[in-house]
């Protein structure tokens, strides 16, 4: 693959950048998503004592978990293959509620799974916590930054930051995006460490 705008020639196998949400779909077809984030941790189970942070209910009972760092697999500057996993039936439902040219609806399915090539320009190391108080309901913090955007369900300049943030993401506004943050991660009661990737769109 070559990066159009570099020239660099890149001949070994790319690493695939997964996405399977329903709801950011539609925003990689368009190539308008322009930021993912990823989890910055694993669970398990096998620890008790000091070391549990994190309840998960499940099955009628309580299982007790450690949250554990886990690395970010990505590197600044290289480039991705962004690869569609959910269902194909999902994905056609999504991309025929599309306005494209003929042109670029044969170049996606043809293409199919994969939703196209994208850059890492940044990489961020984030915490998501669920306020809910005077603070705000959510509250993002860029750990190594030293900054933090809250989130008050409302129009105001601290808000605006993660509301571009849901667009950037590929979700509808911020409510729907902590939503499905709070069911993919367990709950946000605690901060939840996430690596904020910036991507641009780059041509094969």
């Amino acid at each position: 693959m070559k990066n159009l705008k570099t020239g660099e020639n890149k001949c070994e196998k790319m690493k695939q950048l997964k996405i399977n949400v329903r709801e950011v779909l539609k925003a990689a077809l368009l190539r308008t998503k322009t930021t993912t984030q990823r989890k910055a941790w694993r669970e398990n189970s096998s620890y008790v004592g000091d070391n549990l942070v994190h309840l998960f209910k499940g099955s009628g009972s309580i299982l007790k978990y450690k949250t554990l760092s886990k690395p970010c697999k990505y590197e600044v500057g290289e480039t991705l293959e962004m690869v569609w996993t959910g269902s194909q039936s999902v994905f056609m439902t999504e991309f025929r509620t599309l306005n494209l040219s003929k042109e670029r609806a044969n170049e996606i399915m043809k293409m199919y799974p994969v939703l196209g090539y994208v850059k890492v320009d940044d990489i961020d190391k984030i915490t998501i916590e669920r306020r809910n108080d005077d603070v705000g309901l959510y509250e993002i913090e860029f750990v190594d930054k030293g900054y933090s955007w809250t989130y008050k369900g409302f129009c105001e300049s601290c808000t605006n930051n993660i509301i571009d943030l849901s667009k950037s993401e590929g979700f509808k506004d911020a409510d729907e995006m902590f939503k499905f943050l709070e069911q993919h991660s367990g709950g946000l009661e605690t901060p939840k460490p996430f690596y904020l990737l910036n991507l641009e769109w780059v041509e094969q």
